[in-house]
């Protein structure tokens, strides 16, 4: 039995409201939304009793959870480098307000370090790792080095010999897409990157906007270009810089600040290299991304909405906060 059999159609609809509502840039598709009710059959059964979702009986939420094939596949994947970016999120001011607002948490993202082919052919456009698929194609938005080169060689002056990707990967059919790094190199055998990319995302897994680091050392400053949540805006401004150490990333940091005023929200990725695969579900990082722009729209008194804001931020307020949305 699929999981919208399960919880019924009026049920599913709902959770795939929600989700709409809280990530408008994104495309909430059914694989989005499975993946999410399967989450919360795991861990967030208050939230869907409080959306008015059908329950699970212990044996359809038991077949919801990976199969022995799908681990064992994830088990013997191909090596490559693993990072967990530990995001900490900071939020200092209020939405189109100079008032202070502030609400602090670290959230943690599994990553996998690919090398982009020269263009894509088919065979090339997926990759398996031992923490799910990276999927040139459908994923991200320049997946080969033919691509980044027809984008951006123009503006750097020549085509990279070598571009790296560190990103989230999609695992069981769900993508969490904070941000994605590309490190760029003129020759292959350079012993760290010529330039970069930052492709930011969506907790809905899309891939959204592009900016580039001409150098490595580079500050960008960009239009925003995308909508990851209700508290967000297209024309606010997009900073973001890259700390090095050789050929590995120590720390990525994102500032978005609205037309006039400094910036309301800063996030700071520290890489942390690993040797053991974190096989977090996606889909639980996008149920509590929701989760906790619930806490900080209903805190903001920001109307987003979002079915049941106020019950969800309060489930959101339970988890682990560095400081507790609220103002001053």
């Amino acid at each position: 039995m699929s999981v919208k059999e399960t919880v019924g159609n009026e049920g599913y609809e709902r959770v795939r409201e929600v989700l709409q509502k809280a990530f408008p840039g994104g495309e909430v598709t059914d694989a989005i939304v499975d993946g999410a009710i399967r989450a919360a059959w795991r861990v967030r059964l208050e939230a869907l009793k409080a959306l008015g979702v059908p329950v699970p009986s212990p044996e359809e939420a038991t077949a919801a959870e990976p199969s022995a094939e799908e681990l064992a596949a994830l088990a013997s994947a191909p090596s490559y480098p693993l990072y967990l970016g530990n995001a900490q999120h900071q939020r200092v001011l209020a939405m189109n307000s100079n008032e202070p607002f502030h609400s602090e948490f670290v959230g943690t993202l599994p990553l996998v370090r690919v090398r982009l082919p020269q263009s894509l052919h088919l065979g090339d456009e997926r990759v398996s790792t031992a923490i799910g698929e990276v999927d040139l194609k459908r994923d991200h938005l320049v997946g080969s080095i033919a691509l980044v080169t027809q984008k951006y060689g123009g503006q750097l002056g020549y085509r990279p010999a070598r571009v790296d990707l560190i990103t989230p990967a999609r695992l069981w059919g769900v993508r969490f897409a904070a941000v994605a790094l590309y490190l760029g190199y003129k020759e292959a055998s350079d012993a760290t990157p010529s330039f970069y990319l930052l492709e930011a995302g969506m907790a809905t897994g899309q891939a959204a906007m592009l900016y580039l680091g001409q150098a490595i050392d580079s500050v960008i400053v960009a239009r925003s270009g995308y909508l990851p949540t209700p508290f967000a805006s297209p024309n606010n401004t997009y900073t973001g810089w890259v700390t090095m150490d050789g050929d590995e990333p120590v720390q990525l940091v994102v500032q978005a600040n609205e037309p006039s005023r400094s910036f309301y929200i800063q996030v700071t990725v520290k890489y942390e290299k690993v040797s053991t695969p974190d096989r977090e579900w996606p889909a639980d990082l996008t149920w509590e991304a929701m989760e906790r722009v619930c806490a900080i729209g209903d805190a903001m008194k920001v109307p987003t909405g979002i079915p049941l804001q106020e019950v969800l931020g309060a489930l959101g307020l339970k988890r682990q906060w560095m400081e507790v949305p609220g103002f001053g």
